[in-house]
């Protein structure tokens, strides 16, 4: 397994050499030497003459350029080709001392430290080639994901995210495309211990939009559960009220200003969300949020105030379905004029549970970029909510 980790990172070191020209090089010569090792690579692993080739020309261009970790790296490959892993990663450990983000050695001293059961000493190396050149995880994925196997492994990896988040963000991406990855940067994320004013930082917050892209709501939706400070109440619609500033999840509210709209929190003693429309066409106001939407009959409102508020085309509160399919499952159309505080209402029939996760905005109904259908005016939600009535 450990040669077929490395082989890309192998292939990638290699990539920039120039076609091979003679097998009998200077050992001085590192441009010869690298297009000798790129095009006998690819026949490393059954090959025995490639293999002596490789091995060959890698320890002669070592000793001619002594601070070019790729040829140590490339040689030891070929020991492990040849059955021979401790000399394999004696030298990929040189190679790391030549270069902390050689990839390719990283691969190798980490993985021997997985097979010995020392997993922090397979953490260290990583975090070592991957804090100069984080886009390296991707070509280190296969032995993320060997580490991140076991409990050990997880906590260990759940640790390092909090001290090493520049290069840890990369890795939990890489480590997310691969084939039930979503599950294992889960687990991660789940497996980290710590403090209550901590929660919900950059890494998860990045996360939390990978797994909407994605379309795993449950996943994401049980991370935001999981990282909500406690001090915050959890309802179907998070932060109904406004009471708190927002933690710039998707599952809490996204306030956002356009061309057509200055969207703002208000704190004070009526904490409210403004909308200053600037007579202009508006779709997407700027206020949104994912939402778990229960079974049953449910009661969709808001509170809301106006002043001078004028539209040609409706503007409307939406709720959305999104899993297990698209559609719309309710709106509240905001009257227009000037008014106080009201309540609206609408009933929603989830009866079936046929909606499990959805999506709540604020959007304008007009042609899309039309002049004639202009918003104006100033719109003041105090609370958003999502009911479940008693049967």
């Amino acid at each position: 397994m450990l040669c077929g980790i490395v082989w890309n990172a192998l292939s990638d070191a290699l990539a920039n050499s120039a076609p091979v020209q003679a097998v009998l090089i200077d050992p001085w010569n590192e441009k010869a030497a690298l297009a000798i090792l790129k095009s006998k690579i690819a026949k490393i692993a059954d090959d025995q003459t490639a293999r002596r080739t490789v091995l060959d020309t890698s320890m002669a261009a070592a000793v001619g350029n002594p601070i070019e970790s790729r040829f140590p790296s490339a040689a030891a490959v070929a020991y492990l080709y040849d059955n021979r892993p401790e000399r394999g990663v004696e030298l990929a450990s040189s190679a790391l001392k030549l270069d902390s983000t050689d990839h390719f050695a990283a691969n190798i001293v980490a993985r021997h430290h997985v097979v010995s059961g020392d997993v922090d000493g397979a953490i260290d190396v990583l975090s070592r080639a991957l804090r100069r050149n984080p886009s390296n995880a991707v070509t280190m994925v296969e032995l993320l994901r060997v580490v991140v196997e076991t409990k050990k492994g997880r906590t260990a990896f759940a640790r390092i995210l909090q001290e090493e988040a520049g290069w840890a963000l990369p890795a939990i991406r890489a480590l997310a495309d691969q084939d039930n990855g979503y599950e294992i940067v889960y687990d991660i994320l789940s497996a980290r211990e710590i403090e209550a004013d901590e929660r919900y930082g950059q890494i998860d917050r990045a996360i939390a939009y990978q797994f909407i892209k994605q379309g795993r709501f449950a996943l994401g939706f049980r991370h935001f559960l999981q990282q909500v400070p406690e001090s915050r109440p959890v309802s179907y619609v998070f932060n109904a009220d406004f009471a708190y500033e927002p933690l710039l999840s998707p599952w809490d509210w996204r306030l956002k200003s356009t061309s057509g709209a200055t969207v703002q929190r208000l704190a004070g003693e009526e904490t409210r969300v403004q909308i200053t429309f600037r007579d202009r066409p508006v779709n997407a106001v700027g206020l949104s949020q994912y939402v778990a939407i229960p079974p049953g009959a449910l009661d969709f409102s808001t509170e809301i105030r106006s002043s001078a508020f004028a539209a040609r085309k409706p503007l409307e509160l939406r709720l959305s379905c999104l899993e297990p399919k698209r559609s719309q499952l309710a709106s509240i159309e905001v009257p227009s004029g000037s008014y106080s505080w009201q309540r609206l209402q609408v009933s929603v029939d989830n009866s079936t549970a046929a909606c499990r996760y959805g999506f709540i905005n604020l959007v304008g109904t007009g042609v899309r970029g039309s002049f004639r259908d202009r918003y104006t005016g100033v719109v003041e939600l105090r609370t958003v909510e999502l009911t479940r009535l008693q049967n």
